[in-house]
């Protein structure tokens, strides 16, 4: 039989059948139950010991109607109704929320105007959001493939995060948890910048330099200065310390002749370095014969 010709250690197909049979029913004891709604009650503890601490969160005074304002107050947060150009809740600088209750949501996906105001939020914000209520609505004639092809559009190709809640209640305790991780976030980067800023001493020493350089300003007015130089007379001293090693007495006027353009210089023939600078002939063929020589030892 199949059974005898087997070795010993593999299993049959039919032993699975008889571990199903053998195995127990779950049993559901009072133990169980208490510690399922023991964990529930913790983490709805959790939600509920969510405090704004007084952070603002703006609205935009179209939300004023709803309950959510009054939830986000109940959880400490401060509220401030204004007119925002997109979106109707903002974190911070760079979250920006859209919420949409049901209906709005498909009123906005008939009317075409769900995309523009998606494509307005992601350029508004850094980190922008389109909250979904979806509890407590009747239903609406919008063909379910529509709802999931504007969704879809909106979370692949416009790359913008969508949230789903029950209600307003539960959206509130989301915007305090995601205040709570910006505020958070803000508060991480505002310390790294102060760690990573100048020291006192480094600012020290630039005030002085400036000090000095202000002071040669009002002795020598006349002089050249870099703090006073245009680009041009930027880039034209760029160009004579590029150049310097080049310079004799000989050749100072040809060369600056075509400051500061360092590739016109060592590019011209002997034609183009005579109408620039107004030499003879044969000084620009010994200009350029002397360029092209200290080009090829480099």
């Amino acid at each position: 039989t199949p059974d005898q010709i087997r070795p010993q250690k593999q299993a049959s197909l039919f032993s699975y059948e008889s571990n199903e049979q053998a195995r127990a029913p779950l049993v559901v004891t009072p133990a169980n139950v208490e510690a399922v709604l023991n964990a529930s009650d913790l983490e709805i503890d959790d939600l509920n010991e969510i405090e704004g601490d007084g952070t603002i969160v703006y609205i935009d005074h179209r939300e004023g109607r709803s309950t959510l304002p009054a939830y986000l107050q109940g959880l400490g947060f401060e509220t401030v109704f204004t007119q925002l150009p997109c979106g109707d809740l903002r974190l911070s600088e760079r979250v920006l929320i859209e919420r949409k209750t049901t209906r709005d949501l498909l009123e906005s996906i008939k009317s075409g105007r769900l995309l523009h105001q998606c494509r307005s939020l992601k350029a508004s914000a850094r980190r922008p959001l389109l909250l979904v209520e979806t509890g407590g609505e009747a239903q609406y004639s919008v063909h379910p493939n529509a709802v999931l092809g504007a969704l879809a559009h909106i979370t692949l190709d416009l790359g913008l995060p969508v949230m789903t809640v029950k209600g307003p209640m539960e959206a509130a305790h989301f915007v305090a948890v995601a205040a709570a991780r910006e505020h958070d976030a803000l508060e991480r980067l505002r310390s790294f910048a102060e760690q990573e800023g100048l020291a006192q001493p480094d600012v020290s020493a630039s005030v002085a330099v400036a000090r000095r350089e202000l002071a040669a300003i009002e002795a020598q007015p006349d002089e050249h200065h870099p703090w006073l130089d245009s680009k041009s007379e930027h880039l034209k001293r760029c160009y004579r310390h590029a150049v310097e090693p080049l310079i004799t007495e000989e050749n100072e006027s040809i060369v600056m002749a075509f400051a500061p353009d360092l590739g016109g210089l060592f590019s011209a023939q002997p034609e183009a370095v005579v109408k620039a600078s107004g030499c003879s002939l044969d000084e620009a063929k010994a200009i350029v014969a002397q360029l092209h020589a200290e080009l090829t030892s480099q």
